[in-house]
């Protein structure tokens, strides 16, 4: 299964029902969560029909972007 990000692109917050909603979409796990937005791991056409029917509502794929490496590196002159 994969994992999505579901936002709540709204001005105000985001209704209740509309949560209970998405917490209760069948073969789904809410990963993470904060006021506005939701990590999710569910079906990815489940997610995306149910996402279409609530307004105000968009997924997206988790993408990760890697950290440049810390470490200083020596460079060799010839």
């Amino acid at each position: 299964m994969k994992r999505f990000v579901v936002r709540f692109t709204g001005n105000d917050e985001p209704p209740p029902e509309d949560l209970e909603r998405l917490r209760a979409l069948p073969d789904s796990k809410v990963i993470d969560s904060s006021p506005r937005m939701l990590l999710m791991e569910a079906p990815e056409a489940a997610l995306a029909e149910l996402v279409r029917s609530i307004p105000s509502w968009s997924v997206s794929p988790e993408e990760f972007t890697p950290l440049p490496d810390p470490r200083s590196k020596i460079r060799r002159s010839r």
